[in-house]
């Protein structure tokens, strides 16, 4: 995996992890005024995914995904790319 970071037309930052294959897997949800900012953004997440805990959104509330089955790696997610 790869982190891309650009700056845009506004002048602002914005980054994206892409996977092995090529597809983007996260989208930084807003740019940066300053590169060093795009930067930091990055580094949170590059620091604290692996300790994150991970909650679904369900019918009756926020519940941790480990009391679900993981799902296959290869099925297209919402938004056309892989998800876990």
């Amino acid at each position: 995996m790869k982190f891309i970071k650009k700056q845009g037309d506004n002048q602002d930052w914005y980054w994206r992890l892409i996977a092995d294959n090529g597809e983007s897997i996260a989208i930084g949800g807003e740019g940066y005024r300053n590169e060093a900012d795009c930067d930091y953004a990055i580094d949170l997440v590059r620091g604290h995914a692996a300790s994150t805990e991970v909650y679904r959104d369900g019918v009756f509330g926020i519940v941790q995904d480990r009391d679900y089955p993981r799902r296959s790696a290869r099925k297209p997610g919402l938004f056309g790319g892989l998800r876990p």
